[in-house]
């Protein structure tokens, strides 16, 4: 809402971030492990970036927000928005679902250590925050839908030649192509369901990330 018309880079960004966490998480328990400290340490390092935050962050204000809800009244979100949620829904699923099976699927299926598969996954997430930064910038001179199109098509190129590549080699290919058009999927989406809210992002925000969160329960599993 505080972005107005530059709401779409603002949503591409946020989820830079985002990907930078996913990618941060698993070094960071790696190297709290290499010096000894085990995997119960993890947690208490990541203390660290809060406190950080805080020190840099603690006089800026969040400004309001320009959309305020009448009272009880709630906007009806039209159908083009619930088509999009079901987008959501779908990707999300995708996402996590090569997430939590890639490495298991590297090392049964295609033969390789659980190091090299752990390290193909790293690549993964890698990608993952190079390619929403290149989305940010293409959001700003292209139509999101145009962008979410062109995203799927690539996920599904990259998914189909990790899955059926009769080489070891392509596979890996295969899931680094898969995660550069994977990761696009949800902040794109996001950005469209947003654009047909009615202006209500509140109640849009809610329903989307309710639908988000039932994927990463169900797809994997």
């Amino acid at each position: 809402d505080i972005h107005g018309e530059s709401k779409a880079v603002a949503l591409s960004e946020a989820n830079i971030i985002a990907g930078i966490g996913s990618l941060a998480a698993p070094l960071v328990v790696s190297t709290v492990v290499s010096v000894g400290l085990g995997w119960r340490g993890a947690p208490w390092f990541t203390l660290l970036f809060p406190l950080v935050a805080a020190a840099v962050f603690w006089k800026v204000a969040l400004p309001k927000s320009p959309f305020q809800p009448q009272g009880s009244t709630r906007t009806r979100l039209p159908l083009a928005f619930w088509l999009i949620v079901v987008v959501i829904y779908l990707s999300v699923s995708a996402e996590w679902s090569v997430i939590f099976w890639s490495a298991d699927f590297l090392e049964k299926i295609a033969g390789f250590s659980k190091t090299a598969a752990a390290a193909c996954i790293s690549g993964f997430f890698a990608i993952m925050v190079l390619s929403r930064y290149g989305s940010s910038r293409l959001v700003r001179n292209f139509p999101p839908q145009q962008l979410l199109l062109i995203a799927q098509g690539i996920g599904i190129l990259g998914v189909l030649l990790f899955w059926l590549a009769p080489w070891s080699f392509l596979r890996v290919v295969g899931l680094l192509i898969s995660s550069a058009g994977i990761s696009n999927l949800f902040p794109l989406s996001m950005i469209e369901t947003f654009n047909r809210s009615g202006g209500d992002t509140n109640t849009a925000s809610a329903r989307a990330t309710f639908a988000a969160g039932l994927a990463i329960l169900t797809a994997p599993l």
